[in-house]
This record gives C-alpha cells, structure tokens and sequence, in this order.
C-alpha cells in the first residue's frame, strides 16, 4: 500500500487482523514501518476500542442496589478485556480455551447471574456464575450511557459467601439504625 493510498483513505475504516480477531481500524491508528526486503508492514499504534454487547443492567438489580438510575444501560465488553485477563489472570484458570469458553459465553452470565454483589469499594457490579468454575464478572457503574466490563475471574466458593454474608451484615445495620 503507498503512503498515497493510505493518505487518501483517512476517512475509511480498514480491517486488520489481531490473532484471530477482524478489528475495524482508522489508517491513522496505524504505524508504517520497513522491513528488510524493502517493503513496509502496517503496526496498529493504538488500542482498537471493539466491543460486543453482553447484555443490560436488569431493572430489578439495580433497584435493589440502589443504582436505579443505571437501570437498562447497556453492559459492554471491549476486546482489550479479555487480553487483561490472559495477562492478569492466567494462572488462575485451567486454560487458555477456558478463558475464551468465558468470554464466549458472558452475556449468559449477565444474563442469568447466580447472585450480583454491588461492591461500593470499587463503585462495581459483581455478577457471580457456576461456569466451568466459579466466575465473577465485574462491571463497572459510571455516568456514561453504557456499562462496561472491566474483568472476569474464577472465584473460590468462599468469597462469594463472604460477599453474601457482607449483604447481609449491611442490612442488618439498617435495619437497626
């Protein structure tokens, strides 16, 4: 590709190839760079922002935890997530194919959670589900008009108790004050 073609295509979206992901990209996010048989190859420079819809923020779970006015946001994953958690949590899967099993199938667990954890700590949704394993996906709760994943990991059985028990440690204090 000339530098021509590329300089005359600002406007258009490319598709570039990440592993085995088909990524729109703007020529501007790409980087030429030489190689030793006098060609050039294409680098993206920036994060593609590609995502896929996973589900909403169920009316009922958000009245309940008290975030009613994020009630029927869309939730989000961007493709950069799921690179944080081969990078972040790796070890704590069985596999690779597992993580990707997970990522495949997150809008059930959105869609049909075992048990949600508002964590006030990190302003977070925490959807719990019994896949292969235990799995926490969290989403975080903004202003925007959506919502957004910010990782998924196995969890011990133990931690969703204690989430459990915190839930109802905090209404118990409600109720006697």
């Amino acid at each position: 590709m000339s530098s021509s073609i590329a300089d005359a295509s600002l406007k258009c979206k490319l598709l570039a190839r990440v592993s085995d992901e088909i990524l729109e990209v703007m020529p501007s996010q790409l980087l030429k760079k030489p190689v030793s048989n006098g060609g050039f190859i294409y680098i993206i420079k920036e994060k593609c922002m590609s995502y896929k819809y996973i589900g909403t923020l169920k009316e009922e779970i958000a009245e309940y935890w008290k975030i009613s006015e994020h009630k029927n946001k869309p939730i989000l994953i961007y493709t950069d997530r799921k690179q944080h958690v081969i990078e972040n949590h790796l070890k704590d899967f069985n596999s690779l194919e597992e993580i990707e099993n997970i990522f495949n199938n997150l809008n059930i667990v959105i869609k049909n959670p075992d048990y949600v954890y508002y964590n006030s700590k990190t302003k977070g949704l925490e959807y719990y589900k019994k896949m292969d394993s235990d799995i926490c996906v969290a989403v975080r709760i903004n202003s925007g008009k959506v919502l957004k994943v910010k990782s998924f990991y196995p969890v011990k059985m133990s931690k969703i108790e204690n989430r459990k028990k915190k839930e109802e440690q905090q209404f118990l204090n409600k109720v006697n004050n």
